[in-house]
């Protein structure tokens, strides 16, 4: 436990000097995951595990913001072309910050600054209701299914939720942002577990159709899902992630046609369980 505060504190003591320099530059960033959760005190210092600090730039940011982070001596890590690390004196650990120009589950990066919460200068965190459908979203479509820590920070946010009283306002604001974001049919899903409750919802074709393979994934991992409802949900934004030049040229060291495929053809093997490999 105390080696998890240490950890943290460190972590969340690196936005000090980020902030410094965000606000020399005007602009904002989001914390997410871990470290918007105890910005918050949502979940607890000693519990809740940070290995990195995850933070949310707009696309007009980005650049901007990894010059920041290299003048502030961060470097970027090898087969990343979005984290970036340093050591500091007499710490065993590197500090890291995974920076992020999308969200899963986004269409308009302005939905994310609506209900803003300030944390230091120029950082915030998104409202505690994006949380919920970004804790929920990211492990779904970044993973392939709810996996166990995000079941914890879901249980950390409900209960964050009801020590405030909160609790039907903050259900009715989820399903009109499920519903504007268009995934009304997991969020929901999300709700009825998370909140142990049964509300009865309307949904779209688009997502009634994929409803098992939704199901599926609250219960386990799956190889077929981590992939496809990404591409079904946000085609465009697949295609920019899986097929990113820059990643491209971090894994395969280039990036012509024959990576390309290569790259397709391993994501249809992995689809269909028969590629394990990263």
């Amino acid at each position: 436990m105390k080696e998890t505060l240490c950890r943290n504190s460190i972590l969340l003591n690196s936005l000090n000097e980020l902030s410094v320099e965000l606000k020399k530059e005007k602009i904002d960033v989001f914390l997410l995951k871990g470290a918007a959760l105890l910005e918050l005190n949502i979940s607890n210092h000693i519990v809740r595990k940070m290995s990195d600090v995850d933070i949310y730039v707009l696309e007009k940011d980005f650049f901007i913001f990894k010059k920041i982070l290299n003048r502030l001596n961060f470097q970027l890590m090898g087969n990343s072309s979005n984290a970036f690390f340093k050591y500091l004196n007499n710490i065993p650990f590197p500090l890291i910050i995974d920076a992020h120009n999308y969200l899963e589950y986004v269409k308009n990066e302005e939905d994310i600054c609506k209900g803003k919460i300030k944390i230091r200068e120029n950082i915030y965190a998104m409202s505690i209701e994006n949380i919920f459908i970004h804790t929920v979203t990211h492990s779904i479509f970044h993973h392939g299914f709810f996996d166990d820590k995000a079941k914890s920070d879901l249980e950390e946010i409900v209960s964050y939720v009801r020590k405030n009283n909160i609790e039907e306002r903050f259900i009715k604001n989820l399903f009109i942002l499920s519903s504007h974001y268009g995934l009304t049919e997991m969020i929901s899903k999300a709700i009825n577990r998370a909140f142990d409750v049964k509300i009865k919802y309307k949904t779209s074709l688009k997502e009634k159709i994929i409803s098992p393979l939704l199901s599926l994934s609250f219960k386990r991992y799956s190889a077929f899902n981590e992939y496809f409802l990404l591409l079904y949900y946000r085609p465009i934004l697949s295609f920019k992630i899986f097929f990113n030049k820059e990643a491209m040229e971090n894994r395969y060291n280039k990036a012509d046609v024959f990576t390309y495929g290569k790259r397709i053809f391993r994501i249809i093997l992995k689809m269909l369980g028969k590629d394990d490999r990263d």
